[in-house]
């Protein structure tokens, strides 16, 4: 007979912990258990239910949104929900913020800003600038990127090795000040660690992630204003990217909109979750300005970007337009392999089945292929004319001989 399948439950004990309670409902603010019992839910379900439990209107909403369309991949397709809800937000975010990234949760929307953060400094020719800084007593998530910019814990302690470095700078800790002032009488002197650090490493740190002026799993650590809107002069002056990790403060927990309204700061990456679908869904958004996502859609040197959820890149509209251009660099290139050729009838001999997609380097003219290029790809059908360049790095996205 097989044993039975239990659950394992987050941060518990099995062998230690009592057993957990049976909710068998859930109405308002409170939690109805199998033995009768009515229990306040104080956390909100770790800080996600903003309407109360099984609201009617959201459940009714999510039960017609199914009937309708349950899912369909972002990369190259859209719907109405999804543009509704970018309108929704817009309204309610700052004017600066121009896009935003759909993921998983708030630890999947962390690793979306990290990595955009990273790669925008990356696609500008940056590759040095890719460090990270974060506060100390920090929370941002468990996945691996996450679990790194967060603090030392013992929760992270047997993930030591899959943790990549950070630079970890002093909190606003004014209950246990780090550097031994009252708040009554300081001039925010705990930020001059983070000042310091961008001084001498600035050319080398692609952005800060902070929690902005709450600080939850820490100890509920409450930030004076002054502290982010210094954080958030240290990174302009350093060109350095804020990452703003609202997944808690966000949608009205601080008494604002967003922790950053109240310091009235507008960060260059902001991060959403728990809130957004008022605890009945698990999703993520990350949000970022023009100047951060113009450097993944560049004109002069196309990339694969890490929105894969943004609008198709124009680069394969002048691509498909410049076919004859791509014919003539393939046939420059004594290395290029033809895998697909188009007669003047309009049928295309296939030498593979595998979607790809064509384009060509700025610099050198070579044509490249690749297996996927902004979450859409081409096959035959569409009439174009594909090659593959054995220079061809396909991570880089670049031509290894070239100096560019």
């Amino acid at each position: 007979m097989n044993s039975p399948l239990r659950i394992w439950h987050p941060f518990t004990n099995s062998a230690l912990d009592l057993p957990p309670l049976l909710v068998e409902k859930a109405e308002g603010v409170y939690l109805h258990t199998k033995d009768g019992r009515k229990i306040l839910d104080a956390i909100s379900s770790w800080w996600v239910n903003l309407h109360g439990h099984a609201n009617p209107r959201i459940a009714a909403a999510i039960a017609g949104q199914a009937r309708k369309l349950e899912h369909v991949i972002l990369a190259g397709f859209t719907h109405d929900a999804a543009e509704e809800l970018a309108a929704r937000l817009r309204k309610w975010t700052a004017p600066e913020l121009t896009h935003l990234f759909f993921s998983d949760d708030g630890s999947t929307a962390v690793e979306v800003a990290l990595k955009i953060a990273v790669q925008h400094f990356s696609n500008q020719g940056r590759t040095e600038k890719r460090e990270i800084v974060a506060l100390e007593h920090g929370y941002h998530g468990d996945t691996a990127g996450a679990m790194s910019v967060s603090d030392d814990s013992p929760f992270t302690e047997p993930f030591r090795a899959m943790r990549y470095p950070v630079h970890r700078v002093h909190s606003a800790y004014c209950y246990r000040c780090p550097v031994g002032l009252q708040r009554e009488t300081c001039q925010i002197e705990c930020v001059q660690q983070l000042e310091t650090l961008l001084a001498e490493r600035g050319e080398k740190i692609a952005t800060v992630i902070v929690e902005p002026l709450l600080q939850g799993a820490g100890g509920m650590i409450t930030h004076p204003v002054e502290f982010l809107q210094k954080v958030r002069a240290l990174c302009t002056r350093h060109n350095v990217l804020l990452i703003a990790d609202e997944v808690l403060t966000g949608f009205g927990r601080t008494g604002k909109m967003f922790a950053c309204d109240l310091a009235g700061v507008v960060p260059d990456l902001m991060c959403l979750s728990k809130g957004l679908t008022g605890g009945f869904l698990a999703m993520g958004v990350t949000l970022c300005t023009d100047q951060v996502q113009a450097a993944f859609h560049s004109e002069a040197r196309p990339r694969m970007p890490a929105c894969k959820s943004s609008r198709t890149n124009r680069s394969l509209t002048e691509s498909r337009q410049s076919r004859g251009l791509t014919r003539s660099a393939s046939r420059s290139c004594a290395d290029c392999i033809r895998l697909e050729k188009r007669d003047r009838s309009g049928q295309s001999e296939r030498s593979s089945s595998a979607p790809r997609m064509r384009g060509i380097f700025p610099r050198c003219g070579r044509s490249y292929t690749s297996f996927f290029w902004s979450g859409v790809f081409c096959c035959g059908r569409w009439g174009m004319s594909f090659t593959f360049c054995r220079h061809t790095s396909f991570h880089r996205m670049n031509c290894t001989e070239c100096t560019t």
